[in-house]
């Protein structure tokens, strides 16, 4: 929808606040790259109460690697613009980060600019894992575990998504805590805390993100958009029937057939195998997860600051106080970089 539409839309009839919510509370949110925000588009979100979630890799040399026109020109300006615009109308924003390839050398710098340029205070990072196609040519989709594991070049390796993780909280732990929340680490704390992640990825099963398409058809999630996980069309079926089908309940249990890797884990409790979208290679039996070394490397790192961090919300202190605990380490542990 452009900015003609958007105001099409907001002046037609059709268009009233709170039409179909009743006595039902209803959250919106969207996501977009920004370059399309504008006047019409803020004043539309702002009055919707919407949270915006914005993709933004870090700065421009590194958001324009892979983030470009279709004739190789910069839009970070664009960007940039349209978070000028969300900040000025008092929108709710989260910041969505891309892990790829080139970004993932960088934690520092981008963390750096998300949290001090941008005053970013909600982050989420995602690893860019795509396989590469048989005949190399991009654009078609390709269904999770029918290939022998072999990614792109944009793709992150579980390597270099560990070290990636592990320079961001390096950082966060020591100066961020309770200022800058980070969904990885929000979600990481649950699970020492014995509570259920919220990052559908982090949790046991999965199966209740399910994503309608702009014809109406519903699918299991917006992972796995392909024919063999459609549920059916909101034009002909009911939505609480596709949610509770038998289809969708079998499509969020099936996380939980992990490797024999996964069931030895002393981290399963943390992740639970990780994104079934991510399980690519081949063991044994079953499939793992292509970021599993990064797992292990992120979860070990943290794993005393997190349970410093359970400990004081179990004794009712302030978990941010671990922000002390972090400095005194890294000052005698010249290995980690200071902030």
């Amino acid at each position: 929808m452009n900015s003609c539409d958007m105001r099409v839309a907001i002046e037609s009839p059709w268009y009233r606040p709170g039409r179909y919510a009743g006595k039902k509370r209803i959250s919106n949110s969207i996501q977009t790259n920004g370059v399309l925000i504008d006047e019409a588009w803020a004043v539309f979100l702002a009055k919707n109460q919407f949270l915006v979630g914005l993709s933004i890799d870090g700065p421009a040399w590194l958001h324009d690697r892979y983030r470009k026109t279709r004739s190789e020109q910069s839009v970070f300006d664009k960007v940039l613009r349209a978070v000028a615009l969300l900040k000025e109308h008092h929108i709710d924003v989260n910041v969505l980060t891309v892990v790829n390839n080139v970004t993932a050398e960088h934690p520092q710098e981008i963390y750096e600019y998300l949290t001090r340029e941008l005053k970013a205070e909600f982050i989420q990072f995602i690893p860019a894992v795509e396989q590469r196609p048989a005949n190399e040519k991009y654009g078609e989709l390709l269904y999770p575990q029918t290939l022998t594991g072999s990614v792109t070049e944009w793709s992150v390796s579980g390597e270099q998504w560990g070290q990636f993780m592990k320079g961001v909280f390096d950082f966060w732990v020591r100066r961020d805590v309770g200022r800058v929340y980070v969904q990885m680490f929000d979600s990481a704390l649950a699970a020492w805390l014995g509570e259920k992640p919220s990052l559908c990825v982090m949790q046991s099963s999965c199966g209740f993100g399910l994503v309608v398409e702009q014809n109406g058809d519903v699918y299991s999630c917006d992972h796995y958009v392909y024919p063999e996980h459609r549920l059916g069309n909101l034009r002909r079926d009911s939505l609480r029937k596709m949610a509770a089908s038998k289809q969708q309940r079998k499509f969020g249990l099936a996380k939980t057939e992990v490797s024999a890797e996964c069931m030895r884990c002393e981290w399963r409790f943390a992740c639970h195998g990780g994104c079934p979208k991510h399980r690519i290679h081949k063991m044994g039996e079953r499939w793992h997860n292509h970021l599993c070394a990064g797992y292990k490397a992120i979860f070990s790192h943290i794993n005393p600051y997190m349970r410093y961090m359970a400990d004081q919300i179990k004794m009712q202190r302030p978990p941010a106080d671990v922000m002390q605990v972090a400095s005194a380490i890294a000052s005698r542990d010249n290995s980690v970089p200071g902030p």
